[in-house]
């Protein structure tokens, strides 16, 4: 309500349904925006090549990230890999960290102000080697540094509602790029010519008895 307030005393006169629409709109297409400018093709890839390899995908946001981290566990599992949603219930978040292996992956998402379950489980799971991909804002981010691959969707939060357009964006665009990546054909083995055995030379004596 506060926040409400806060934009009601900057826009005279306070805006309409259609005002509050049409500013959100622009809002959004300004983020979209920043993702387009801020982020790589060669992270995308990065990210996917982790994702199409990892035994499992562990996926953790909290608060307003969480629709992120709700999308990308459904989609990673229409691809069928095993996407496991840490949704922390009953305070089992810590025993679900603990679970994760070496040859998992952590994907999480958090903004500002970030979350700090999801800053210290992407530093925990980090320092046991477990790769992380993080979706967040800025370099700044205290996910940075634990991150294999940081997504920075490249704008801050001063909006008093901050949109989750570009980063659900980003998370499509995440899902689309691992389901190519799962498609394309792996490389044939070439199968190993089995090695002739030399003939054996037989003694003399049967050789001259043949002949």
């Amino acid at each position: 309500r506060e926040r409400i307030r806060s934009m009601r005393r900057g826009t005279a006169p306070p805006p309409s349904d259609g005002g509050v629409l049409h500013q959100f709109v622009g809002d959004a297409v300004a983020e979209l925006g920043h993702l387009e400018e801020n982020v790589q093709a060669a992270d995308l890839q990065a990210a996917a090549r982790l994702l199409c390899g990892a035994s499992r995908v562990h996926v953790l946001a909290q608060r307003r990230a969480f629709p992120v981290a709700c999308y990308l566990a459904y989609a990673l599992g229409q691809l069928e890999l095993k996407a496991l949603l840490l949704d922390g219930v009953g305070g089992m978040l810590d025993q679900s960290l603990r679970c994760i292996e070496a040859q998992d992956v952590l994907l999480v998402a958090s903004f500002q102000n970030y979350s700090p379950a999801v800053v210290e489980a992407a530093r925990q799971v980090h320092a046991r080697g477990v790769p992380v991909v993080a979706i967040t804002y800025t370099s700044l981010s205290p996910l940075k540094p634990s991150a294999r691959v940081c997504f920075q969707l490249g704008q801050g939060g001063a909006a008093a509602f901050r949109s989750l357009v570009a980063p659900l964006c980003l998370a499509q665009a995440l899902v689309v790029s691992t389901g190519h990546r799962l498609s394309e054909p792996k490389p044939a083995r070439t199968r190993a010519r089995p090695r002739t055995q030399p003939m054996k030379q037989r003694p003399a004596a049967v050789r001259a008895g043949r002949a």
